[in-house]
Order: structure tokens, then sequence, then C-alpha cells
């Protein structure tokens, strides 16, 4: 009986520990967009859609502006094109994420015309569900009339 016990708890503690391993190596993930509200308060920000998600860099323009008398680090507080919409939601949570104490900010705003367009009649509305309701609107032909 003692030997069972042994092997079984020296089975679950391989378990495990095999377990906790991969999930602290590889499980870390949570959101893509998890650290833009968890981290603090931000000076200098960049605002916009995947474009400026993925083609701005703070770090080089905190390198490009280090000597200046600007409030640094900038922060990328950008998001894909399903998830921005220039609006009261996006306006409420900037004004959350920006530091009140600024006084001398570099802020970098990128547009395009999509994401100034009107999607919808609620605000908050997913692009993906307007997008679905376009396609699926396109894939059933609308009845007409034989005269």
């Amino acid at each position: 009986m003692k030997t069972f016990l042994f092997k079984s708890l020296l089975f679950f503690a391989v378990v495990t520990a095999i377990m906790t391993s991969v999930l602290v190596l590889y499980g870390g993930y949570v959101d893509y967009f998890y650290n833009k509200f968890t981290t603090p308060k931000a000076s200098s920000m960049i605002f916009g859609d995947s474009r400026s998600l993925q083609g701005i860099q703070p770090r080089i323009i905190n390198d490009y502006f280090e000597a200046s008398d600007l409030d640094l680090p900038m922060f990328n507080y950008s998001f894909t094109l399903g998830q921005i919409a220039y609006g009261k939601p996006y306006l409420n949570s900037i004004k959350k994420k920006l530091d009140t104490t600024t006084t001398n900010g570099l802020f970098i705003v990128t547009v395009h015309p999509f994401t100034l367009s009107n999607r919808g009649d609620k605000e908050g509305t997913y692009f993906e569900k307007i997008c679905r309701h376009i396609i699926w609107n396109m894939l059933i032909p609308i009845p007409t009339m034989n005269i």
C-alpha cells in the first residue's frame, strides 16, 4: 500500500510539474490587447487601427526624442480594425489611459476613411457582425417579381 501511494504521488507530482512548466512557458498569453488595459497610465500615446499598431514603433520614437523635453515613454494604444471605431467608447478608453498630469505629451493619431465610417446604428457594433450581415445579404438573393 505504501508503494502504491508513493508511486501515485510521484506520478501526480511529475504530471503537475510538466503541466505547470508547459503553462508557464507557453500558456502565459491572455489577450493580444491585455497590456493596453493593465499597464500604468501613459503620457504620450499613439492612436489608430492595425496600421499604427504594427507600423509605428514606440521604441524608435522614444530613442529619437530622448533628448527633447517631451513626456515619454510613448505608448501604442492602437487596436485592430475590428475593435477600433473613433467615437465615444474609444474616447472614454483613452481618457482612462491618459495621465492627466501630462504637460508636454506627444500624440500620434492615424486615420483612414474606414475608421471614421458609420458601421451601424448601434454604438459599439463590431465590424465582424456588420461584415457577416453584408456577406449574408450578398449570398441570399433578394426575391424579385417577374412582370
